[in-house]
């Protein structure tokens, strides 16, 4: 496990409730920020990869998706998009062209730790996995 692996699975187990409940509450805002943010080009597939991971953590927190067959994706989901959310963290996102590089890496991260769990999800929900732009040894 690299570093930034460790980063996301620490910072995932330390979640509280409130937090979770509080990013399920964000995430009209943040499919308004990604309908409106402009994105630099070397992460073009950045607002469909957040856009999955918000679905899979309403679906998951609703309960049509259980929590069990979620696993540790649900919190690692949770974690990447309140990174993706916040302004101010590693590289502030107003930084133009390298804001929203760390959180391109940690939502990647996230897809590709879990791929089979998110391709399972991509393709119950009918989103092509394709276009999540999200390479895996595993395909």
């Amino acid at each position: 496990m690299n570093q930034l692996e460790k980063y996301i699975v620490q910072s995932s187990e330390g979640l509280t409730i409130e937090e979770v409940e509080e990013a399920v509450r964000d995430i009209p805002m943040i499919r308004a920020e990604l309908a409106t943010v402009e994105l630099p080009k070397q992460f073009p597939h950045l607002p469909v990869q957040t856009d999955l991971l918000c679905r899979f953590v309403e679906d998951v927190y609703g309960g049509q998706v259980s929590r069990e067959d979620a696993g540790s994706a649900f919190l690692e989901a949770v974690f990447a998009v309140r990174y993706f959310h916040k302004p101010i963290d590693v590289i502030p996102d107003h930084l133009p062209r390298i804001g929203k590089l760390d959180d391109a890496m940690i939502v990647q991260t996230v897809i590709h730790r879990h791929a089979a769990v998110f391709r399972a999800f991509s393709r119950q929900s009918g989103l092509p996995w394709e276009d999540i732009g999200v390479l895996t040894e595993k395909g």
